[in-house]
């Protein structure tokens, strides 16, 4: 008896494409629905709700149109509020806008490239981005705020404290890092480059991975799940990757040490994509900062931590202390 896969035949041989003959069709009809057939979403349980009815406006910042929500009162402190890189103004802040809307004017930005904001198809740096923000913030009619940055949005936050000084009072900076070392440069440059050619191919494979970690995890309530998904997976990852090599080519530290404000930093503890040393490093750089640790704490510490960083933020600004808000 042959022990190669296939159909036998008297004398032990294998018939030509018996196996093959199996699978052509399976794999050929795969194929014809994936290209012709309707996308089918996934069932969601009962009780599917928006987490935050913020609506918003778009502004002008040159040519560019940019997209901004804003809350709380218009006498309140301003705060603004910049997103991390593939987030939202929403998906990224929702948690903390509810704990803090009740006393500060809040400005959350849609930066280039994401949420509803223009999508140009070109390279750009970080320190563009921070001119984008301080046009948006001319707009809404803001000449000076507090600023806080999560992730890609602390190197924003930093560039406008560079770049801008006369505009930000005050800033918290959340899970980010003044430069990459070289070691990981590299290995997030290959990690970039390889995950844009999966989803050139696939079209959503990261994001919806994504998705179903922040969902299964419990990070994102299964109550927003319908809202998340279609958050997560309406942005282009063409124009994702060009963000993501701009933070690849951040560094702040010929100038951050003389960065003359306030600022808080909140650093968490087990930041799987932020290295905490990283973290540690920028916080030692920076001539007035305050260092708040989230020792269980990793990068998605702005939905599982929002509590603790809306208190930290009150009282970093000077409030007298802001009762927390509970989610409905």
């Amino acid at each position: 008896m042959c022990l190669r896969s296939g159909r036998t035949v008297p004398g032990g041989k294998i018939e030509e494409g018996a196996v093959n003959k199996f699978w052509k069709p399976v794999l050929m009809a795969a194929a014809l629905w994936r290209l012709f057939g309707p996308e089918t979403g996934p069932r969601f349980a009962s009780g599917q709700e928006h987490p935050l009815r913020m609506p918003g406006r778009t502004v002008f910042v040159g040519d560019r149109e940019f997209f901004l929500r804003e809350a709380g009162p218009l006498d309140g402190p301003p705060l603004v509020l910049i997103h991390g890189l593939g987030n939202t103004s929403l998906e990224n802040w929702y948690e903390l806008i509810k704990r803090l809307q009740h006393r500060y004017r809040i400005v959350a930005v849609d930066i280039r490239n994401h949420g509803k904001s223009d999508k140009p198809r070109e390279r750009f740096e970080i320190g563009q981005m921070a001119d984008e923000v301080a046009g948006m913030m001319d707009a809404a009619g803001i000449d000076r705020a507090a600023v806080a940055g999560f992730s890609m949005g602390g190197m924003i936050t930093q560039e406008l404290a560079h770049r801008h000084p006369h505009r930000v009072e005050r800033m918290v900076l959340m899970g980010t890092a003044s430069y990459h070392a070289d070691s990981v440069k590299v290995i997030r440059w290959i990690g970039f480059v390889l995950g844009r050619a999966i989803e050139r191919l696939t079209g959503k494979a990261l994001y919806l991975f994504t998705y179903r970690y922040m969902v299964m995890t419990g990070t994102v309530p299964a109550r927003y799940g319908r809202w998340y998904r279609e958050t997560t997976l309406d942005r282009d990852s063409d124009l994702y990757y060009e963000a993501a090599f701009a933070v690849i080519n951040f560094d702040s530290r010929q100038w951050v040490g003389r960065l003359d404000l306030p600022a808080l930093v909140i650093i968490s503890v087990k930041d799987q994509l932020v290295p905490v040393s990283s973290q540690y490093d920028l916080a030692d750089r920076l001539q007035h900062a305050e260092v708040v640790e989230l020792v269980d704490g990793g990068h998605e510490h702005p939905w599982t931590h929002a509590d603790r960083i809306a208190a930290a933020i009150d009282t970093f600004i000077g409030g007298p202390g802001l009762r927390a808000v509970e989610a409905s």
